[in-house]
């Protein structure tokens, strides 16, 4: 099954497969907490002062996780946005038990 993420997925893992091409499955996820941790920072902010300007900086943020984590996939060989539409079954489903 392909999803319709599954182009921009492979553009995204080519794109950082060329300019990153020392990357390793390791300093790809330290590259991806970092991110995460900027991520969360800008949240902060945010959270203290919404503002236009604080809205793009977790934008930007937030793409660059979403970036990682679509090159991530194509590099480990999955479809990422079956793999979330996969977990939301499994969350719904554990949601409805409790």
């Amino acid at each position: 099954m392909v999803s319709k993420l599954s182009g921009f997925q492979e553009y995204a893992g080519l794109w950082h497969g060329d300019a990153f091409p020392q990357r390793t499955t390791t300093s790809h996820m330290e590259c991806m907490r970092q991110c995460v941790e900027s991520l969360s920072e800008a949240l902060k902010i945010y959270a203290d002062e919404p503002s236009a300007i604080n809205t793009k900086d977790v934008a930007n943020e937030a793409g660059d996780v979403f970036v990682l984590l679509l090159s991530l996939a194509h590099k480990v060989g999955f479809d990422l946005m079956i793999a979330a539409a996969d977990r939301i079954r499994v969350l719904q489903k554990q949601d409805k038990e409790d």
